[in-house]
């Protein structure tokens, strides 16, 4: 687990970011992903106490150690990497786990802090869609190699934050839904699958298959 220093930050898409994403990002595309960008509706910045954040996406043997996997579910395939490896799963399952191992999911505003990584990036990697180097770094879906998780971390020495992950947004929404997911699809057949490295958009639980995701553990720090 990763200390998440906290602070105070933009949460949702400003004008600007709009117009970036809009115009010079994705034109073409903008009338599929306009309404999956959060956007902040002019609300002050928000702020993010400290908390403890896994630096890997779950794995899939920290699962089957804590729960039975659900059998009929089709899960992405990342048995093509050397392991160890993420795994999507189910609200069900992911809640099964989180009440045995007393972890939670992040809230939303905490993967947003987070993914904008200090600097408000416009996206995961940074201010610019990446090269294909940088593309492949953090994409990554297989942590068994010390210097490739380095090259996938960013500041908070958090890892593949584009494996798509359960967030939970704050009452009096108190819906859980999906952010990330570039990783599933590199890589990219098609320019519009750059989207997914926004740190803006959010996804309905319906967008993916089967509606299953990863999940990335956190915990609360106590208070003195």
């Amino acid at each position: 687990m990763n200390l998440i220093i906290g602070g105070s930050f933009q949460y949702g898409a400003s004008s600007s970011h709009i117009e970036k994403i809009e115009n010079t990002h994705f034109p073409q595309e903008w009338h599929i992903i306009s309404h999956l960008i959060h956007r902040s509706d002019n609300i002050e910045n928000r702020n993010v106490n400290p908390f403890l954040m896994s630096r890997f996406p779950l794995y899939e043997w920290v699962v089957e150690d804590h729960i039975d996997l659900s059998p009929s579910l089709e899960r992405p395939d990342f048995y093509r990497e050397d392991g160890p490896y993420p795994i999507y799963i189910s609200t069900d399952e992911a809640s099964t786990f989180l009440e045995k191992t007393g972890y939670r999911m992040p809230w939303d505003v905490e993967w947003e802090y987070v993914a904008k990584d200090f600097q408000n990036h416009l996206f995961i990697s940074g201010e610019k869609i990446p090269d294909p180097a940088l593309l492949n770094n953090i994409c990554l879906t297989q942590f068994g190699d010390a210097r490739l998780n380095k090259e996938a971390a960013n500041h908070f020495g958090i890892a593949s934050l584009t494996v798509a992950t359960f967030t939970k947004i704050e009452p009096p929404r108190n819906e859980v839904i999906i952010r990330g997911g570039a990783a599933g699809f590199y890589p990219f057949q098609q320019y519009s699958q750059f989207a997914t490295l926004l740190t803006e958009l959010q996804l309905p639980l319906s967008n993916m298959p089967e509606k299953l995701a990863g999940l990335r553990l956190c915990l609360d720090i106590p208070s003195a």
